[in-house]
């Protein structure tokens, strides 16, 4: 078995501007790879387990609405094509009245266009 050892790094930069370079220290220990995969597992695992927990609670405080407004939400796609299908009834409505619109001032145009008779005696 290896003992763990300390190591302290020492970083001190040189140069025209190493005033204004950090300079940094700092230890640290070395534990062995199989005590880092074993660490590096029990976290995972346990960040998992809390991940999960998370999830159940957010379901079960789910179902309460889901309960209410499950009827609701069956009814949803039949929802959609009504307000669809009265969406596309009003633009259909509203062509037409543009279109009456349009024909109504062409035919004042050319009523103005059409000049007044003329007397000639």
């Amino acid at each position: 078995m290896q003992v763990a050892k300390e190591t302290t790094f020492f970083y001190q930069p040189s140069g025209p501007l190493e005033a204004y370079l950090p300079q940094v220290q700092y230890s640290t220990t070395y534990t062995p790879p199989e005590k880092q995969i074993k660490e590096q597992l029990r976290l995972y695992f346990l960040r998992a387990l809390v991940t999960i927990q998370a999830i159940l609670r957010l379901l079960k405080s789910s179902v309460p609405f889901f309960d209410q407004y499950g009827p609701m939400l069956k009814q949803l796609p039949n929802m959609y094509k009504m307000i669809k299908l009265i969406q596309d009834v009003n633009e259909d409505s509203s062509d037409k009245e543009q279109i009456n619109t349009e024909v109504v001032q062409s035919e004042q145009t050319e009523k103005r266009n059409v000049p007044s008779p003329t007397l000639f005696i």
